[in-house]
């Protein structure tokens, strides 16, 4: 095996230690995870509700992403970052 190769090898290898770890670790927390990730939903439906209308679909066939977004995001990073979306 040639140096590339194995470099390769060893980045895929790194890459899917990583994926599993992540998915260990979400495993173990999903009991928190949850409860963080619709606080946060919770946390944006009014100032999506009152101040940015037009993203009313995303809290209802998108909601999976609204959780992702960082929380405490001001109004207008959030505008950006749902347009970007």
């Amino acid at each position: 095996m040639d140096d590339e190769t194995e470099e390769d090898s060893l980045y895929i290898n790194l890459s899917r230690l990583r994926r599993a770890s992540v998915n260990c670790i979400e495993d173990m927390l999903s009991d928190f995870l949850k409860s963080v990730r619709n606080q946060k939903v919770e946390n944006y439906r009014p100032t999506i509700i009152e101040e940015l209308p037009q993203y009313r679909s995303t809290l209802n066939y998108r909601k999976s992403e609204v959780m992702k977004l960082a929380p405490d995001l001001p109004k207008e990073k959030l505008d950006i970052l749902q347009v970007y979306r």
